[in-house]
């Protein structure tokens, strides 16, 4: 769930630009009613491949307690079913150690290149070999939070897994308000999490407010998250 707060905004904004299209967004954090970092984005998509990256680096009062962060990066194919990855990059420090991890994807399943430091194969952790179909966490939240057409706000139905879990984030209920939709959506554990994860809770729900742009398509300009640790707020700068 970590990784999924701290990526769950690394998106939105859209320009075109030739046969590509560019996105980037700023995202601040609030938890508790406090700033606890920022969140940022950028992207660039063509008619067959895609390219994003995303960094979140906490700030303020928390920053002197801890410094925590997470930079990632995905790239991959654009098909007519939507996003292939093809590799993905993450390194996160959770303020007591840093990790890196790299996942090359073969025919759409996922190969884990390497963990660093290395860590061993827990008996619950999923098998990649299982895993054909699903998203990186950076392709899944770019999935979730890219700019849309009218028609594909509310609609994303996808299986995550980051190298051990696999996971589910699923968007539905749009409801217009005003000129804004607001979007309700869960992130759902599924597989490879611990029984105490599991008993202690599955589902995380989140709420998404879409906003429309010069260009017609719709961006994220609001997250509000239900975390282990409360209500997380994301606004778009």
């Amino acid at each position: 769930m970590f990784r999924f707060l701290i990526a769950a905004v690394l998106a939105a904004g859209a320009s075109l630009a030739t046969a590509q299209t560019t996105q980037t967004a700023t995202f601040d954090v609030y938890i508790g009613g406090f700033r606890a970092g920022v969140l940022a984005m950028s992207g660039i998509e063509t008619q067959s491949q895609y390219s994003v990256a995303g960094k979140m680096q906490n700030s303020g009062l928390l920053r002197v307690i801890r410094e925590v962060g997470y930079d990632a990066r995905s790239t991959g194919r654009i098909t007519s079913k939507g996003f292939v990855p093809t590799r993905y990059q993450e390194t996160a420090n959770t303020g007591e150690r840093v990790s890196r991890a790299e996942m090359d994807y073969v025919n759409g399943v996922p190969q884990l290149k390497s963990y660093d430091p290395p860590q061993e194969r827990r008996p619950r952790d999923v098998d990649p070999a299982t895993q054909a179909g699903t998203l990186d966490p950076m392709t899944t939240i770019y999935s979730l939070l890219r700019n849309v057409p009218r028609d594909e706000v509310c609609t994303l139905d996808v299986f995550m897994f980051d190298g051990r879990r696999r996971s589910r984030v699923m968007t539905a209920s749009p409801e217009p308000d005003g000129q804004d939709i607001g979007c309700a959506g869960e992130y759902r554990r599924v597989a490879g999490f611990s029984d105490s994860e599991m008993a202690d809770r599955t589902v995380f729900p989140f709420s998404l407010t879409y906003s429309p742009t010069p260009d017609g398509t719709f961006r994220v300009t609001r997250v509000v998250l239900q975390t282990l640790y409360g209500k997380a707020v994301l606004n778009r700068r």
